[in-house]
């Protein structure tokens, strides 16, 4: 009797058994399907000021889709970063009916792009974190709204908050530095002389304090290390005539000087590759160059087939640098300088941004 007992439990547990894999119980594909797996792919993504085309870019053939992956819909569109699987775009105001910080789905099939907040001159991005991202304002004829403002990039349509605002400075870049505080290039050339081309950091409290660049033109601002010192790395255009690159350590309210002052060398953009190299770029023609932080700091320009090439931006991602050309290319090079060049679009194509995204998918 006992061992009949035991045959007749075995074989209720087998039936329940296979009625919880029919169930979905247990997760097992029936015929036909095929398991999810999640892929996490990191692309360089190209920006086109005149319609905000956005496109994406194969990292590991160096190859550009063929169509655009979303449209802002706007002209002067500019700056791009990544959240997650969310694009961000600065819009400015030039030409446009309505300028301001959009966001996109990267992952989705057939992204659309969204306004967040109130319509306004939309200039640089700095993402922080999963809830916290900065966007600077600056738009002349509409002065009030210039400042900085703060979002979340987890929940775009909460909308914007201004944590700076003054009218008479012109916010670019915007980093937050090691120390916590949050760094605005100011290129303004019109202000009080206490805050005229200046970098402006201001702390939690929203107190501001003002440190002076070696040169005029201040727009490019990026987080890195000098000398084993972490801290920011300052472009400054020089008026467009005479560049300058400074750093700034952290928690300190003076600059050192790296390049100073240099002739026909515009740094409106500057960015880390490596920890004794520097990528900058610049100027009208623009130019891009490999700067050196060993010993004396210098810049030696970067072409391609004995062509100069450049913009106003630049990214970086595992020691390779991005930079946009102004047409319809993007060029991606090492610390070696030899640059591959990625056709980006068609030839009405003005490629003015670039941005770095790591993408989360199903498949």
């Amino acid at each position: 009797m006992r061992k009949e007992k035991k045959m007749r439990v075995l074989a209720f547990l087998a039936v329940m058994f296979t009625a919880a894999i029919a169930l979905g119980g247990c997760s097992s594909p029936t015929s036909g399907q095929t398991a999810k797996t999640t892929v996490t792919t990191t692309y360089a993504y190209a920006v086109d000021t005149n319609s905000g085309k956005v496109f994406q870019i194969d990292r590991s053939s160096n190859t550009a889709a063929s169509s655009a992956l979303v449209t802002i819909g706007q002209n002067a569109a500019g700056e791009i970063r990544f959240c997650g699987n969310t694009g961000f775009v600065a819009v400015g105001s030039y030409n446009n009916t309505v300028p301001g910080l959009y966001y996109f789905d990267a992952s989705s099939s057939n992204p659309s792009a969204a306004l967040i907040g109130t319509s306004m001159s939309a200039q640089y991005i700095c993402i922080v974190s999963s809830s916290l991202g900065y966007v600077s304002v600056a738009n002349y004829s509409a002065p009030s709204l210039d400042g900085v403002y703060s979002f979340n990039p987890s929940s775009p349509s909460s909308g914007l908050t201004q944590i700076y605002q003054n009218s008479s400075s012109f916010p670019q870049d915007i980093v937050v530095g090691s120390d916590g505080y949050v760094y605005v290039a100011n290129s303004a050339s019109t202000l009080p002389s206490s805050a005229a081309n200046s970098i402006l950091r201001i702390d939690s409290s929203g107190t501001v304090t003002t440190i002076a660049p070696t040169s005029s033109g201040v727009t490019g601002l990026s987080t890195g290390s000098y000398k084993g010192s972490a801290g920011v790395f300052v472009a400054e255009t020089g008026g467009y005539t005479a560049g300058s690159i400074d750093f700034i350590a952290s928690n300190a309210t003076t600059v050192t000087p790296l390049i100073s002052n240099a002739s026909r060398q515009i740094f409106a953009r500057a960015a880390q590759l490596d920890s004794n190299t520097l990528v900058a770029t610049g100027g009208y023609p623009a130019k891009t160059y490999l700067v050196s932080l060993a010993g004396t700091p210098s810049a030696t320009e970067v072409s391609y087939s004995g062509s100069s090439f450049g913009s106003s931006d630049v990214d970086i991602y595992n020691n390779i640098a991005y930079v946009p050309d102004g047409a319809q290319a993007v060029y991606a090079f090492g610390s070696s300088g030899s640059p591959v060049k990625i056709s980006v679009g068609s030839s009405t194509e003005r490629i003015s941004n670039v941005g770095i995204g790591t993408i989360t998918a199903v498949q």
